[in-house]
């Protein structure tokens, strides 16, 4: 027979506080336009196509476009503002400012600083996220994955790229799809059950680059 004593299973009491989920919710959502619109026409006609090949091949009917002199994070400032304000948050109440853009206005300093400078989140830290198509989904699986490990409270997101900037219009596969323009979101902590994002998943594959 074993010497070593027999001992029942003990349950442990866990205070609520322990047991209380943390989630993170969307708090709000706003964006801002620059005012020079582009309708599809325009681009068929310099293509030498009808606008409905566009149309039918996109969904595109009109885009924005930021033009010369015009700021990138001024209008990130400007959506983010108004997702602030649709949240009923204010500035000093931002944890950490994210920024997903891949042609922000100069390479330093990052759009992200600009951007919580801009709206006076001086509590806020500031991150950049460069990953194109990506980029603002990153930001949420960032911004949740923050609120739920209890890093931060309410986090800033924006989405904001001027890519025409870099495009070619005459380019048939390129030219009547993009447009300019950032939208914003607001992520707030929340500690009812089931009031969080459940999972992200993402899965990266590289593409052949052409040699010309």
């Amino acid at each position: 027979m074993s010497n070593l004593a027999r001992t029942a299973p003990r349950s442990v009491a866990i205070p609520n506080a322990a047991r209380t989920q943390r989630g993170a919710a969307i708090a709000s959502v706003a964006a801002a336009l620059p005012p020079t619109a582009v309708p599809t026409s325009v681009i068929a006609e310099r293509l030498g196509v009808d606008e409905r090949w566009i149309i039918n091949r996109t969904g595109v009917e009109e885009r924005r476009l930021i033009q010369q002199g015009e700021r990138l994070s001024d209008l990130a400032a400007v959506a983010a503002r108004l997702a602030l304000e649709r949240a009923e948050r204010t500035p000093g109440e931002i944890d950490l400012v994210l920024v997903a853009s891949f042609t922000q206005d100069e390479l330093l300093p990052h759009a992200s600083v600009l951007v919580a400078d801009a709206i006076g989140a001086t509590n806020a830290g500031a991150i950049e996220i460069g990953a194109a198509c990506m980029g603002f989904l990153s930001g949420l699986a960032l911004a949740a994955a923050q609120i739920e490990a209890g890093r931060a409270r309410h986090v800033l997101i924006v989405g904001a790229d001027a890519v025409t900037r870099y495009i070619d219009f005459d380019d048939r596969r390129t030219a009547g799809l993009m447009g300019d323009g950032p939208a914003r979101q607001s992520s707030a902590r929340r500690t009812r059950p089931g009031a969080s994002a459940r999972a992200s998943w993402a899965r990266t594959r590289s593409a052949p680059t052409s040699s010309t």
